[in-house]
């Protein structure tokens, strides 16, 4: 195991395939100091000496047994900023995510594979960081959604531009604009996930996966190449539709303001019953 990071557990369970558990403190959200540290984990994995013309490999994953992935942004930081008005300091938040998606997404183009395993509930920008990767495992029947639209704002993040790449954009809206929640197993028959797998198993399928993407690695990246070309997520936009989202944010109702509290509340007393 490689303890260089606080809120990341990282294991190399291949050679130059490295898989980092999100082991987050106060929560399971996207705090700063967790979007820092999986930049940094994405520059370990980036300068590690690329052998035999296989592909290095950035794998993230939820806490083992925790049955949460990630539940996306950092609600409460978020409610601090739109109490005070602070439009610069949301979008920076935002800007830092968008960042560690478009690394991801061009992350092909160096020779490096991006994989999520969703072994847990996966929401909001939880989801939405797992859509950013070449390869998604899914453990199965765990909750999906995207459930901004009933806090009073959307996913901003890369949402909708990375659930068209998958299932085209007026699936992707219809997604978003319902909120509703889903399993893994719907999403892995609507096209959204690579692999379905049972709970427990995304580790070992990510073995078997690498495994055989090593035996044709040029043929997977020139394939993964064509189709961003053809379905393509441009960094540019994504800040265009971040500008949305922080003037979406700041337009929330008090009856919004206070169910987004009783959200963090929700949160709270299921990650200290867990912990």
């Amino acid at each position: 195991m490689i303890n260089s990071f606080k809120q990341l557990k990282v294991d190399e369970v291949m050679d130059n395939v490295f898989v980092g558990q999100m082991v987050i403190k106060g929560g399971r959200s996207f705090n700063l100091d967790l979007l820092d540290e999986i930049t940094d984990f994405f520059s370990f994995v980036f300068m590690r000496e690329n052998n035999n013309n296989e592909n290095r490999v950035f794998a993230i994953t939820g806490e083992e047994g925790s049955g949460i992935f990630n539940v996306g942004g950092d609600l409460a930081l978020f409610l601090k900023l739109v109490e005070s008005r602070d439009s610069n300091l949301l979008f920076g938040y935002g800007e830092r995510c968008i960042r560690l998606i478009d690394r991801s997404l061009n992350a092909k183009n160096h020779d490096m594979t991006t994989v999520s395993i969703i072994n847990g509930n996966a929401l909001g920008g939880g989801f939405e960081s797992a859509l950013s990767c070449d390869i998604i495992i899914a453990e199965k029947g765990y909750e999906i959604s995207l459930p901004e639209i009933r806090l009073g704002f959307f996913p901003g993040m890369g949402a909708f531009e990375l659930l068209s790449k998958r299932i085209g954009p007026q699936a992707a809206k219809k997604f978003i604009l319902n909120g509703d929640n889903h399993t893994t197993d719907e999403l892995y028959e609507l096209g959204v996930f690579d692999y379905l797998v049972e709970r427990g198993e995304g580790v070992e399928k990510l073995r078997e996966v690498i495994k055989k993407e090593r035996t044709a690695q040029t043929t997977y990246n020139s394939i993964r190449k064509i189709h961003d070309r053809q379905v393509p997520v441009h960094y540019n936009d994504m800040v265009h539709t971040l500008n949305f989202w922080v003037e979406s944010i700041l337009n929330i109702s008090d009856r919004q303001k206070k169910f987004i509290l009783s959200t963090i509340k929700r949160q709270q007393r299921r990650f200290n019953k867990d912990s």
